[in-house]
């Protein structure tokens, strides 16, 4: 993210991220919810066992994925070659969307009318003629709503940041984090025989952060760099003298 302001970057968190993250975990458990509800019901209710177990897995792996990042976060070998070839990040990209297009929508298709009689929005008046049923009929309307909300979301919150950028791009605003790498180097390079090279040159294998990525903050800053260095030179030699 070279061009990001921080602000409507953090009302957009607040928006869209962070329901979204809300719904990584409320879909599958509204739908173990309606599996249960349905077989309660003894048999008034039945359920697509096909569809209802695909939209599970499917639910369930955001979940998977985010547990798997911070899984191989831990080895950083593993870590290595899902970057280096992609893998991890083309099955996210191309997988994902699909997913989410597809399965929900054949899922609503083919659970349309699974309520029978009972209206669709399951209507306060209406005469159930259980408490199971009613119950049942807000579970699974409530999952729904899930189901649709969370892809609506994701793609609110990447066109969102996407438009963000490219107005950012225009302004010719500047992004406004400071990575650790880029305070890292410059207190090597105070305390450092190397001077600016330390922050122009050099490659730390410690920080995994690309160090080509964060030139578009040293570039800017790279003259503010260079004269505090100068004067903490110069006041070191005064020091010594």
């Amino acid at each position: 993210m070279a061009y990001l302001s921080f602000f409507p970057f953090c009302v957009l968190t607040a928006l869209f991220a962070y329901p979204t993250l809300l719904l990584i975990a409320f879909c599958p458990m509204f739908e173990i919810l309606k599996i249960f509800a349905f077989i309660s019901t003894n048999g008034a209710l039945k359920l697509n066992w096909l569809i209802e177990i695909l939209y599970l897995c499917t639910s369930s792996f955001p979940i998977v994925t985010t547990f798997f990042c911070c899984l191989i976060s831990k080895d950083s070998s593993i870590t290595d070659i899902f970057m280096q070839k992609r893998y991890f990040i083309r099955a996210l990209i191309y997988l994902c969307p699909v997913l989410w297009i597809i399965i929900p929508g054949l899922y609503t298709f083919l659970t349309f009318n699974e309520m029978g009689d009972i209206p669709y929005t399951c209507p306060q008046n209406y005469t159930y003629e259980t408490s199971e049923l009613r119950l049942a009929c807000n579970i699974r309307l409530t999952n729904l709503l899930c189901m649709l909300i969370f892809p609506i979301l994701c793609v609110l919150y990447a066109m969102s940041v996407w438009i963000l950028i490219s107005c950012s791009k225009r302004t010719g605003q500047k992004c406004e984090f400071k990575s650790v790498r880029f305070l890292k180097l410059y207190k090597n390079a105070l305390f450092s025989d190397h001077g600016y090279s330390r922050i122009l040159d050099e490659d730390d294998d410690d920080d995994s952060i690309d160090f080509e990525e964060n030139r578009v903050v040293f570039d800017e800053e790279e003259e503010f760099i260079k004269a505090e260095l100068d004067n903490f030179k110069l006041n070191s030699n005064l020091d010594l003298a």
